[in-house]
């Protein structure tokens, strides 16, 4: 007897457990969910060796930011995300070009980073006052859009001094050149010209000694800003992920509590690799055989189309009679009758029916016909019964 009781409170205790192992049991994304996503993409994420707060830039279609999930590829259970907006600068592209063909990787000085740089050629000559001799280089650069400025600023390397003077000019559509910073020896980081919307300039540069420029930085004013969703979400050690994203609908998708990850300040940047979605088919949300981006009626079944009045929507799913509902489902699609009275039950609603389809209502005589017959019988049959005896 003691040993049965043991072994109820060992199950009273173990209860509880196992039925908060099954609520927090996540289900896997199903192939059914996969097909309703138009893209997938890996998520490139840097090693990791405790849990991470993971941005990950997404392009998502218009207005469609709540169409995705993040699953796990070892398990594929989606995992909780957000999504986060942000504005985004337009970014600009520069083509360099120069004649002096000693400079060393010259498109380094405006590809962003500051980790690569462009070298010029030096080499240590006098003149006949023992002082060395300035070198020039000159390069064209080329913007990938026009851009509003006054100035940039040039970044050299470390122990590096800044170039003796520089001269600045935009080269006109017609190929002329409008000077906008006679040279100018230079004292600081900063050079100013006056105010211009350009796409091509030409920078002559002066130095005196061994000169590395990393990054020339155009400052610029009214630049185009675009919106930008990064989805966020918690990256595991060792696990790897991928995205399902731009759905042909709105997708509700179970997964699980979502942490506070808009409070995280310093999340680590993942990259996409985009891939092909083999699951992924055109929805078919009311199943009548025509994809949701030809139905003319979306959420309501009508395989034939029909659209009598041309206006691209299907006479199933609109409301001629402006009662409220829908033809598909009004037993009087052109006469208003909210209420939907049908007493014969015949599908036509009695505001629009002509038909009686009650029998008796048809023909209101016959019960009164069908007594007097009866009456008639039972009488015949009294008279034949005493007539017998």
């Amino acid at each position: 007897m003691i040993s049965m009781y043991k072994t109820l409170l060992l199950c009273a205790l173990l209860l509880p457990l196992s039925v908060g192992a099954q609520e927090t049991t996540k289900n896997p994304l199903s192939d059914r969910d996969k097909s309703l996503f138009q893209q997938k993409a890996e998520i490139v994420i840097p090693q990791r060796t405790v849990p991470i707060v993971v941005d990950v830039e997404v392009p998502f279609a218009p207005a469609t930011p709540d169409t995705h999930v993040v699953v796990d590829n070892a398990t594929a259970v989606p995992q909780p995300s957000i999504v986060m907006t942000r504005r985004k600068k337009q970014g600009v592209t520069f083509d360099v070009s120069t004649k002096n063909k000693q400079i060393r990787s010259p498109q380094a000085m405006f590809d962003g980073s500051v980790e690569t740089f462009a070298e010029f050629p030096f080499s240590e000559r006098y003149d006949a006052k023992g002082r060395i001799i300035a070198q020039t280089a000159i390069f064209d650069v080329v913007a990938s859009r026009p851009i509003d400025t006054d100035g940039f600023t040039i970044n050299v390397g470390p122990h590096i001094t800044l170039p003796q003077s520089i001269r600045v000019s935009a080269i006109q559509d017609d190929g002329s050149e409008r000077l906008l910073l006679p040279r100018k020896n230079v004292y600081n980081a900063h050079v100013s010209f006056p105010r211009i919307t350009a796409d091509h300039f030409r920078i002559e540069i002066t130095y005196r000694d061994v000169l590395r420029i990393h990054e020339i930085f155009f400052k610029e004013f009214g630049a185009p800003i675009s919106q930008v969703e990064h989805v966020r979400f918690i990256a595991q050690p060792g696990a790897s992920y991928s995205i399902y994203y731009n759905a042909d609908h709105y997708v509700k998708i179970d997964a699980g509590e979502t942490p506070q990850l808009q409070r995280e300040s310093r999340p680590t940047r993942a990259t996409l690799t985009p891939m092909r979605n083999d699951f992924y088919h055109m929805a078919d949300t009311d199943d009548d055989g025509v994809n949701d981006a030809n139905d003319n009626c979306v959420t309501t079944p009508n395989p034939d189309q029909i659209d009598k009045d041309t206006n691209g929507i299907g006479d199933a799913c609109e409301d001629f009679d402006r009662d409220g509902i829908i033809n598909q489902k009004d037993n009087c699609p052109n006469v208003p009758n909210r209420a939907q009275k049908d007493v014969d039950a015949d599908g036509v609603g009695d505001v629009c029916d002509d038909t009686e389809n009650r029998f008796l209502a048809r023909y209101p005589w016959l019960p009164t016909a069908t007594i007097i017959l009866v009456g008639a019988i039972v009488v015949m049959l009294i008279v034949l019964t005493l007539k017998k005896k």
